[in-house]
């Protein structure tokens, strides 16, 4: 979607200009803005930040027919017209902006895009894609071609993540079969033979594997 939004050359003269007044007019310029910037498709919200305390104006476009009002907030009239973008068709168009919202110019996100396309097409899971996005989006002087070597980084970070709250689920539940499907398995100590009871044994054990789970959990973070 480019940059720029689309102003006609006649727009000085059209007879919903003058009717909806020069503040009007000041307030939908922006709200031309804030849609190509969210890729709302023309759409304006009730909540968006623009329309606090210009309940007149907006009624002012309303009434001039610039804007009509729809469930949940406005549209900008033949908005598809006129403008000619809309929402993120494609999956990998779809997670570019989800990460980043618009944040970089048309021609970064076409190359994030097709970038994108191509790890999809690779076979590579939309949350690692997303994952690696993020690490690319860390790191300011990275290329677009970085892309594809971040998904390494991204596999582990997301099996990190997965890991750290298998840790931390096992040290309320005391249940660590979960972390053998990433390859861990607790080797139990021989009890002390102090131990007299079935319960001091089980204690001992349950001690045991709580250490083995603070271990994992540091290594994790280093």
């Amino acid at each position: 979607m480019a940059d720029w939004g689309r102003i006609h050359r006649h727009l000085h003269k059209h007879p919903k200009v003058g009717e909806a007044g020069l503040a009007a007019m000041g307030l939908w310029t922006l709200l031309i803005s804030w849609s190509r910037d969210n890729r709302t498709s023309g759409f304006i919200p009730d909540d968006c930040p623009l329309l606090t305390e210009h309940d007149e104006e907006t009624d002012q476009l309303v009434q001039s027919g610039l804007l009509d009002r729809v469930p949940g907030g406005y549209t900008f009239h033949d908005w598809d017209e006129h403008n000619g973008d809309s929402r993120p068709r494609t999956t990998a168009a779809r997670l570019v902006f989800d990460v980043f919202g618009g944040r970089y110019p048309e021609s970064v996100e076409r190359s994030l895009i097709s970038k994108v396309g191509e790890l999809l097409e690779e076979g590579q899971e939309k949350h690692v894609i997303t994952e690696a996005l993020k690490i690319w989006g860390a790191k300011p002087e990275a290329t677009v071609g970085l892309l594809p070597f971040l998904i390494v980084d991204a596999i582990r970070a997301n099996k990190n993540n997965n890991l750290d709250k298998l840790i931390r689920d096992a040290l309320e539940t005391n249940d660590i079969t979960p972390l053998r499907r990433f390859g861990y398995w607790f080797e139990y100590p021989s009890a002390p033979l102090h131990l007299k009871t079935a319960g001091e044994v089980t204690e001992f054990m349950v001690a045991a594997q709580r250490e083995w789970l603070l271990r994992l959990q540091k290594e994790l973070d280093w």
